[in-house]
Formats: structure tokens, sequence, C-alpha cells
């Protein structure tokens, strides 16, 4: 005779394994196929091949589909302002600078940094920290300029720190710049106060005299407002992309045309 409590002990191990057996089913399901099928969207690749990851068919790729999508957070700049570039800066030699400056510089630049072209930036009253990064980055390509990535190649490290110097303590401040009559409403909010409903920084948070931006931010002032514009433009478009972390790329990204020629007019014509 069959003892009914063996029969209840067989029926509840039954059970239990079932229940184990499904368990693992949906986890396999859920594991394998749903989760990676979902996912298969954001990593550009189509459900069956995630499907074949998920199970070690296919060999993943996850960290190379991820990291395509961070760059544009990563500086693209490789300058890093530890103590021995800074101190270099602080003790260069103006005098070979501006040697090299009458020799390789001055025709576009002009000797005391104050350019005639319209398209090419004034280096008077620039940090050497500023006039420094850019050469830096010119020579590592995260800058291209058909002229400017020729030149800098024949620089060594000590001479662009040289002649960073010496343009940096040419004081021609009175040279630039040509004086509105009136200030441009329009563009001197959006460098004072900003634009908080669009997430716009005010740009003399960065740029203005003593705002304790990055070391490498240039000043604006008297600068040439065509030179101003167009590298707004090739930010706004990621042509240029040699700042750190994207924050010109952003910025740009969020003015308007005329925004852009505004302030461009506006910064032109401060002293």
């Amino acid at each position: 005779m069959t003892d009914p409590s063996s029969k209840a002990d067989r029926a509840w191990a039954t059970a239990a394994w079932g229940a184990l057996v499904a368990i693992l089913l949906f986890g396999g399901l859920l594991g394998f196929v749903i989760v990676p099928a979902i996912q298969a969207r954001s990593l550009g690749i189509d459900p069956w091949t995630a499907i074949c990851r998920a199970a070690g068919l296919r060999p993943a790729s996850l960290a190379y589909a991820s990291a395509a999508k961070i760059p544009g957070a990563l500086p693209v700049s490789e300058v890093t302002w530890d103590p021995s570039i800074l101190g270099a800066l602080v003790h260069a030699d103006r005098r070979d600078g501006a040697r090299l400056a009458a020799s390789a510089c001055s025709d576009c630049h002009g000797e005391a940094g104050v350019s005639e072209n319209p398209q090419i930036p004034f280096l008077a009253d620039q940090s050497a920290a500023a006039i420094y990064k850019q050469l830096h980055d010119y020579r590592s390509g995260a800058r291209a300029n058909p002229i400017m990535s020729v030149m800098v190649q024949q620089l060594s490290e000590r001479q662009m720190v040289d002649v960073a110097a010496y343009y940096a303590h040419d004081d021609a401040a009175g040279a630039l710049g040509h004086r509105w009559s009136e200030p441009d409403p329009v563009a001197e909010k959006l460098a004072i106060d900003g634009d908080p409903a669009r997430n716009l920084p005010s740009c003399n948070a960065c740029h203005g005299a003593g705002a304790g931006g990055p070391i490498e931010t240039p000043t604006l002032v008297g600068q040439h407002e065509e030179y101003i514009l167009g590298q707004l433009q090739l930010y706004a478009s990621g042509e240029r992309r040699n700042d750190v972390y994207g924050r010109m790329r952003n910025v740009a990204r969020r003015l308007t045309p005329d925004e852009m020629a505004r302030l461009a007019a506006y910064y032109q014509g401060l002293r």
C-alpha cells in the first residue's frame, strides 16, 4: 500500500523542480533574448546580433559602442597644465620669442600682435597660456588650419613657450577694437547675463577680465569681429573641436546666427 505522505512529497518535489525550471527558462529568456533585443537599438545593432552576443555566439563590443558615444564629452586638446609648463611660461625667454615672432609670425599677426587681416586674430593682450594652448593644439592636430598647422610643426616646445610669452606681454590694447557708439543690448545681455532658459552661461563668466575661467581662455575684448564670428560658426558646426569638454561647441550651438554676429560686433567694440 502506497504511503500518502510519499505521494505528497513527490508532488511537492515535482512542483519545486517545475518552478525552478520555469524560473531558469524565464531568466534565460530575459537575459539572453528580451534585454539584448531592447538594448539593440541604443547600441546601433539589430536584435538578432544583440541576442547572439549575449549568448556568446558573436564577440561583444559594448566597450567600443559606448566609447563611440563619449568623445564629444572628452577633451580633444592634449594640453596639460602641469607645474613644468606653467613654470616654463613664467620663465620664458621673451627675447627669443621676439626673434621668432619677427621671422615667422609678424607677417600675419604683426610685430606687436595686432593683425591687419580681420580673419587673423590679435595676439596682443592674450595670456601666454591662451596662445600656447592654441599653438600646442595646432601641433597635435586638435585644431587645424592650412597655414598654422604647418608652421607650428617646425617649432620646438621651448619656442612655442617663448613666442607665447612674447606676444602676451606686448601691450597694444590701445590699438584694439573699433569702439561702438552704443552697446547692443541683445549682445550685452548675453555677454553679461547669458540666457538661463537656454542653458547659456554668460560669455564673461569665462572670457571676462578676472573671471577666473579656465587658464587657457582667450580674451575677446577688441578682437576682430570677423574672426570671432568665424570661430563661433566653426564651433557650432563642430568643425572646430579643440575646446576642452566641448564647452564652446555647446554654447555656440545654442546661439542663433544673429546672436553670433551681434556678440562678435559687441566684443570688437569693447576696449
